[in-house]
């Protein structure tokens, strides 16, 4: 069962990762990857919570990493980065380890060329091109590069948005009235 949410950012770091916790739903978490401004403690925490999820999908990952453009630190340490943000790293090392061991095994989510307007194959390439402008054999960076999850198959198609996520907040579609949700195109059935 789906709970309603009107969700603001001005909400407690805590209260959000225990909402997600208790509705575990990759569909939402896709749309939070997405749609909310993860250069925010809040957006960084549930990001990094998010892809460390047995259940979080290869689509929502590398949103992650473009997103973010974590791939940087891919390549470059945080202390030789001139504005390093220690949590980004944290998102990055947590995918790149990821896609290195056991992978994300959940692909079911289409990559949103509307609100995500580089492709994982893109990024893949922008990393590979950086290697050899610094003279970097691929297994030379600091991290390891995800390429099964940057060269991953993302043509499926995009979950029902039941979640409206962006600069101010969350919203379940059912917590708005109806004449709104008919407005903006929503209908769920």
């Amino acid at each position: 069962m789906r709970h309603k949410l009107a969700f603001t950012v001005d909400r407690d770091r805590a209260q959000l990762l225990a909402w997600m916790v208790e509705c575990p739903d990759p569909n939402l978490w896709h749309e939070i990857v997405v749609g909310l401004d993860l250069t925010t403690g809040l957006g960084l925490d549930s990001a990094l919570w998010i892809v460390q999820q047995p259940e979080c999908d290869m689509a929502t990952a590398a949103a992650a990493l473009v997103r973010l453009e974590a791939w940087e630190y891919i390549i470059v340490p945080t202390e030789k980065k001139r504005y390093a943000d220690a949590r980004i790293f944290e998102i990055a090392r947590a995918v790149c380890t990821r896609s290195q061991a056991e992978g994300y095994q959940r692909n079911r989510i289409g990559w949103d060329y509307s609100r995500l307007h580089h492709s994982p194959k893109v990024i893949l390439h922008h990393i590979y091109a950086f290697c050899e402008q610094k003279g970097l054999a691929h297994d030379q960076t600091y991290l390891p590069i995800p390429v099964s999850l940057l060269s991953g198959d993302f043509d499926k198609s995009l979950p029902l948005q039941e979640y409206i996520a962006d600069e101010s907040g969350l919203t379940h579609v059912s917590a708005l009235d109806p004449v709104t949700q008919k407005g903006m195109g929503y209908t769920l059935h």
